[in-house]
């Protein structure tokens, strides 16, 4: 059976071998019901994420099958398309930790930040040629980039949307479901705390 363009037999079948201890087989029926009544906000969730119908189509497929998978896990006291809404942020935030390079923001992002504070560090040169430099900066990255997933989810969350995903404030509020001032507040927090992050690892000798 298909739904939405979802092969729900084959889906069963990937998480059954996937999982052998997996739950009981989702009722079908009523996903089929759910998914058709709020397919067409889902994709208009989609594409305030994206921003381009293709990904926002290729974003809407990618959260039915990852919905029908854990159709089991949803609790029907709650709204079905908030529920939905989260998988398919779930699924934007993963797809965007994939393809993204290994920083996600770039010291600029840090430094522009106004709060009275000096700027902490020079920018990295970009000196492709010279191996030492491209070592230092790849370090540095790294670094950035746990520093981002050590952030409380919130601020976290924000700051992906934000500075990778390059969303304005109100989509991500739409996306997050929180008001503008919040999504500022956050934003805020988390390059504040890779401010002070940054500060404490360069003062480490090496």
């Amino acid at each position: 059976m298909s739904i939405l363009g979802v092969d729900t037999a084959l889906v069963s079948e990937e998480a059954r071998l996937s999982d052998p201890n997996a739950a009981a087989p989702v009722d079908i029926a009523l996903f089929d019901t759910l998914a058709r009544r709020y397919y067409a906000a889902l994709y208009r969730y989609a594409l305030s994420l994206t921003r381009c119908p293709d990904q926002a189509s290729d974003l809407t497929q990618e959260t039915m099958v990852r919905a029908f998978r854990r159709f089991g896990t949803y609790d029907r006291s709650r709204p079905f398309l908030y529920w939905l809404r989260r998988v398919a942020y779930h699924v934007f935030l993963d797809n965007l930790r994939l393809h993204r390079p290994p920083a996600t923001v770039s010291l600029d992002a840090l430094r522009e930040l106004p709060d009275g504070n000096a700027p902490m560090v020079a920018d990295v040169p970009d000196h492709t040629y010279n191996p030492e430099q491209i070592l230092m900066h790849r370090t540095l990255e790294e670094w950035l980039d746990r520093s981002i997933r050590a952030l409380p989810r919130d601020f976290r969350d924000a700051l992906i949307l934000c500075d990778v995903a390059g969303l304005s404030y109100r989509e991500i509020a739409g996306a997050l479901g929180c008001q503008i001032g919040t999504v500022s507040s956050r934003v805020h927090r988390a390059r504040h705390l890779l401010r002070q992050a940054l500060c404490e690892h360069a003062a480490v000798p090496s």
